[in-house]
């Protein structure tokens, strides 16, 4: 999503018509992808009895960006691409940071009951990175939970 963000930011100064259409293939390509993933990681997240309802209200969701689409047409003759650019590249990475803070799954028990689910979060937060905003610009510093070597993160 970072990607994605970065080449919608990058067709706005831009003059030349080959660099705006393969900027644009990158996002459809970064976008496709989370989608993509969505669907797949989304279902280890939920657990059982909440799978269905939390798939389709994340589909949902995922959905009003859909809906808005033909809109921003309108947007884009009203205030100028850059407006719509800036926006998508905006939320694109929103979506990046928050993912960082999705638990990982891999080699996990999918869990089955709410009471599991919680656990893994749990878990997670007390065993992974930790993030911490920084006060200039709004960026995130990482470090290691207590007792945790920092060797993995190489």
């Amino acid at each position: 999503m970072a990607l994605t963000g970065t080449s919608s930011l990058a067709v706005i100064p831009s003059r030349s018509e080959w660099f705006n259409v393969a900027c644009a293939l990158i996002s459809k390509f970064g976008v496709t992808s989370a989608w993509n993933v969505m669907a797949i990681m989304g279902h280890e997240l939920y657990p059982t009895v909440l799978r269905h309802r939390g798939m389709g209200a994340a589909y949902v969701v995922g959905r009003i960006g859909a809906i808005c689409g033909p809109f921003m047409k309108n947007l884009t003759a009203t205030y100028g691409l850059a407006v719509v650019l800036v926006m998508y590249a905006n939320l694109s990475f929103i979506a990046a940071i928050l993912a960082l803070f999705m638990p990982e799954t891999k080699g996990q028990e999918i869990p089955d009951t709410i009471e599991e689910a919680e656990h893994v979060i749990v878990s997670h937060s007390s065993s992974c990175l930790h993030f911490t905003p920084s006060p200039l610009l709004g960026i995130a510093s990482v470090s290691t939970a207590p007792g945790r070597d920092p060797e993995f993160l190489i």
